[in-house]
């Protein structure tokens, strides 16, 4: 591998550390390393030599990968479902490792045997995101997951933001967890696997036996149940034939149908006609006895005064020309504000904040929309002097950020 001297690489870190090695004698962190050296070369197979370091730490070991950030992740599940397999096969090893990636700045040096090493922010950050995993966990830094989540969408659902941490030297960092099973899971969802195995046996062969209702004859049911059908027929036509002449007895008034009248009811009885009126044989002195008495005229009745000022009739033309009342003027709806553009050109890298916020990391962040209004924007790298500016932007402005990091 040509390593460039004393230079600035942005790489991503995989750090990597046993789980309670420190306090563990002698005799067995030997057999511990030992089993997590042989995993590790394992799952580092695929990665080409010349796009990776691996350095050796005192409880476990530090791999940082020049090229594909996706690397990282790669190794780090291999290396996870090695252990996970390795546990399975041995239930006495005690092999438990957490995990922490990080991508951020690195420098390649010589150390007192010339042999590479690394120094920097990149591998500072990788260890303290590794002190918040927990046994068989791979966590990762804010910056590592804005570039590997802009892969794909299947990446991006691969993890699970924690929130923020502060480590020992009181530095926040946002963590992002990858999704699945710890190193110890596999045995127990092995366990449940056989379970759930055992629970489907026992259904099958529940649904194979023959119960003793299927060994009932079955001529016997094929003639018992129109038996039973016609039971229950006449049971009812001989309640509703009990019913009737109770029901009929209760109410006085015959039962209605659709149209008003029941049509099966009896016609009822003709009532008894009345007697008819005596004709009188005299007609003609009937009619004089039937004259109308006379009414007494009424006095007319007074007519009303007319009003003080009679309205003038208004004709169809004075109608038509008559002024319509001035239209009320209607503001028009609001427009919402057009957003501003604020465009980054930053170089390696750097996190972008504005009035304090972090926003992201440039690069991969290029554009930030932000509402009309003046803002403080700063981009942070690592221990480098930090770069500020204050930009005031209208409505549909688009200011751009330029900076290059020493």
């Amino acid at each position: 591998m040509h390593a460039p001297g004393n230079r600035t690489l942005i790489c991503s870190v995989l750090f990597l550390d046993i789980v309670g090695y420190a306090h563990k004698p002698v005799t067995e962190q030997a057999k511990l390393k030992e089993a997590f050296n042989a995993l590790l070369a394992e799952a580092i197979q695929t990665v080409p030599a010349s796009d990776r370091i691996v350095l050796d730490t005192d409880s476990g070991a530090a791999v940082s990968f020049i090229g594909n950030p996706e690397d990282a992740l790669t190794v780090a599940i291999a290396l996870r479902d090695g252990l996970a397999a390795h546990l399975a096969a041995d239930a006495a090893a005690a092999l438990e490792v957490r995990f922490g990636i990080n991508l951020g700045p690195v420098k390649l040096i010589r150390d007192i045997n010339g042999q590479p090493n690394l120094i920097g922010d990149g591998i500072n950050v990788a260890q303290r995101i590794m002190a918040f995993a927990e046994a068989g966990q791979v966590l990762v830094s804010r910056s590592y997951y804005e570039v590997i989540s802009r892969l794909s969408e299947a990446h991006a659902r691969l993890f699970e933001y924690l929130g923020p941490r502060t480590d020992a030297h009181v530095r926040t960092h946002e963590v992002y967890a990858l999704r699945g099973a710890t190193a110890t899971a596999p045995r127990e969802q092995a366990d449940a696997d056989d379970g759930l195995r055992a629970l489907q046996r026992a259904g099958r062969d529940a649904a194979e036996k023959p119960s003793a209702e299927s060994s009932f004859p079955s001529w016997r049911l094929r003639l018992g149940v129109p038996l039973v059908v016609a039971a229950i027929i006449f049971g009812a036509l001989a309640l509703r034939d009990g019913r009737a002449p109770a029901e009929k007895s209760v109410s006085n008034e015959p039962p209605l149908t659709a149209g008003g009248m029941d049509p099966y009811a009896p016609e009822p009885a003709p009532a008894p006609s009345s007697p008819r009126p005596a004709v009188s044989e005299r007609p003609m002195e009937a009619l004089r006895s039937a004259e109308p008495t006379s009414v007494a005229p009424q006095p007319p009745a007074k007519p009303k005064p007319p009003s003080a000022v009679p309205e003038a009739p208004r004709s169809a033309e004075q109608k038509r020309t008559a002024p319509t009342p001035p239209a009320v003027p209607q503001s028009p709806p609001s427009a919402e504000p057009q957003a501003a553009h604020i465009e980054l050109a930053i170089a390696p890298w750097g996190e972008v904040y504005v009035d304090g916020k972090l926003k992201g990391v440039s690069p991969p962040l290029q554009k930030l929309d932000v509402a009309p209004g003046t803002y403080e924007i700063e981009v942070r790298n690592s221990t480098l002097p930090v770069y500020r500016q204050t930009v005031r932007v209208e409505a549909g402005d688009r200011v751009k950020i330029k900076h290059k990091f020493p």
